[in-house]
């Protein structure tokens, strides 16, 4: 045998080897798929949660309306004359009562003058009351003919005269209390002192604003209502108020006849059944009105949709295989949705009443797919 000969034997059977090998680890990586096509026909269908579908021809549209707390009466007191704070009473966030004092000026000077006039008007008292004996006594003669008509007229015009003194004297007196009346800033309504501007020594101006009251009694949440919000309500109506996470019963006082030029809102004034009590000057106030609006739909919850394509949502229905199985099949339709709160969509589409639709798990989900039926609870 040449040399030739045999390299030609031995490729041959390396070549037959590497065939075989191939052969081989065809058969190695082929058998699983084989099993696994087999599982996979015999695998046990998806469960999914359900739901039936119940047509309504209303919902009620739930819209929010945003505002602030105010107190119903806030006001800056402050002294008509000028002076130094003698005594004041109260601080920042204290309550007050009505006719509670809250500052005093020095009325030295006030009490000298009012001293003056005292004096002044008891001396006017005196001559009036001299002057009107005079007269009386000039009268007397006169009736026995021992006076002439010109000394009843002195005597008259005395006695006039005296009593315009005293008249005077008295509005000086009165003018004097006055002024020292003035001099005592008096909480005109139950209070909380929001600021205090001035303390005790301080040299005040006239008119300069001593403290800062916020009524305690019935304070107001003032709202803007949107769109035609304000005519679906009515003065006198009572509503409910969020305010700091707590529910706070009011009624509407008034309706502004104007709209804001920025937000085109209509403002509510509505009076809360509260006091300035955990409930701050400022605080947001939210008003909740709900509206019912005549459309046919059903509700569903969030997790049964997803989007689809020009503006629909795609929903997953499950087709029973017959009345006694639990067995269905998957289809996808697609609905126009009408109205959205926080966990359920208010929709409409080819969906009968009754049908089961998937309640959740729609990502998992392909048209045809066979899947078991899970009622969901609650629904």
């Amino acid at each position: 045998m040449t040399r030739g000969t045999v390299i030609r034997l031995v490729g041959t059977v390396v070549i037959i080897g590497l065939v075989g090998t191939a052969l081989g680890a065809v058969r190695l990586f082929s058998s699983p798929s084989t099993t696994d096509a087999v599982a996979s026909d015999t695998a046990a269908p998806m469960d999914v949660e359900t739901m039936t579908i119940e047509w309504t021809d209303s919902f009620e549209r739930s819209r929010i309306y945003v505002g602030r707390i105010e107190a119903h009466q806030q006001v800056e007191l402050a002294f008509e004359l000028g002076g130094r704070i003698a005594a004041i009473n109260g601080d920042d966030g204290d309550t007050v009562n009505a006719g509670d004092i809250i500052a005093v000026l020095d009325t030295l000077r006030l009490e000298a003058q009012r001293e003056q006039f005292v004096a002044a008007m008891n001396e006017a008292q005196a001559n009036a009351d001299l002057a009107e004996s005079t007269l009386q006594r000039i009268r007397d003669v006169s009736k026995r003919g021992a006076a002439n008509p010109q000394e009843i007229d002195d005597a008259m015009k005395a006695s006039d005269a005296a009593s315009a003194r005293l008249n005077r004297a008295r509005a000086d007196l009165n003018a004097i209390d006055v002024e020292i009346g003035k001099s005592t800033i008096v909480a005109p309504f139950d209070a909380v002192i929001a600021r205090r501007d001035a303390d005790l020594g301080d040299v005040v101006p006239s008119g300069a604003a001593v403290v800062t009251l916020l009524e305690r009694q019935r304070p107001e949440a003032r709202i803007g209502l949107a769109g035609g919000a304000a005519r679906e309500v009515l003065i006198g109506d009572e509503v409910d108020v969020a305010v700091q996470g707590r529910i706070v019963r009011g009624t509407i006082k008034s309706l502004l006849p104007t709209r804001e030029r920025g937000m085109r809102t209509v403002e509510a004034r509505i009076v809360l059944d509260t006091q300035l009590n955990g409930i701050r000057v400022g605080d947001i106030a939210e008003l909740s009105l709900r509206r019912v609006t005549e459309e046919r739909g059903f509700w569903v919850p969030t997790s049964a949709l997803s989007q689809s394509v020009r503006g629909l949502w795609a929903m997953y229905v499950v087709t029973p295989g017959d009345s006694a199985s639990s067995i269905g099949t998957i289809e996808r339709r697609e609905v126009e949705l009408l109205h959205t709160e926080s966990e359920r969509l208010f929709v409409r589409g080819p969906i009968d009443e009754g049908d089961l639709i998937v309640a959740a798990g729609r990502h998992r989900l392909v048209p045809g797919l066979t899947v078991r039926i899970s009622e969901r609870s609650g629904d």
